[in-house]
């Protein structure tokens, strides 16, 4: 059978409880989250480091959120030094205490990130972050701990 769009009509009941897309604006609030992985990008004049996260519990658990920072630019370097600065306050959030000799130090890390979307001069939607040191592991206890 061939799908016809134009048979779809959205008031019938089987789109009543479609499921809600993974892509939509988280709400602004704290989420715990841990690194899972980190590369390279180039970018048009420069190069940047892609973060990748995924959010530990909550209603949004399982979800990936995506952090980058600008590490070299021919004609940006306030935004340069913008990032630098934003990343290492994020490696001392993180409990990175010295120099990472690969982008696989960045990974396996758990923070509490503020997260919040504000719309840019171009009427597009941009994600930030505020990262602050996460309080508690994501790992369950040991069984041989006494509670």
């Amino acid at each position: 059978m061939e799908f016809d769009v134009f048979s779809i009509n959205p008031q019938d009941a089987e789109f009543a409880s479609a499921p809600s897309r993974n892509d939509q604006p988280l709400p602004r609030a704290d989420y715990r989250i841990e690194s899972v992985s980190a590369t390279f990008r180039d970018i048009t004049g420069g190069q940047v480091i892609d973060l990748m996260f995924e959010i530990a519990d909550g209603q949004y658990a399982g979800r990936k959120v995506q952090d980058n920072f600008c590490i070299k630019h021919i004609s940006a370097e306030s935004w340069v030094t913008d990032s630098k600065t934003r990343l290492g306050h994020m490696m001392r959030c993180m409990g990175i205490t010295g120099n990472v000799s690969n982008l696989d130090g960045f990974v396996g890390h758990e923070l509490i990130a503020t997260i919040t979307q504000k719309k840019n001069k171009n009427d597009r939607l941009n994600t930030y972050f505020d990262y602050k040191p996460c309080q508690y592991r994501l790992t369950s206890p040991s069984s041989d701990t006494p509670f």
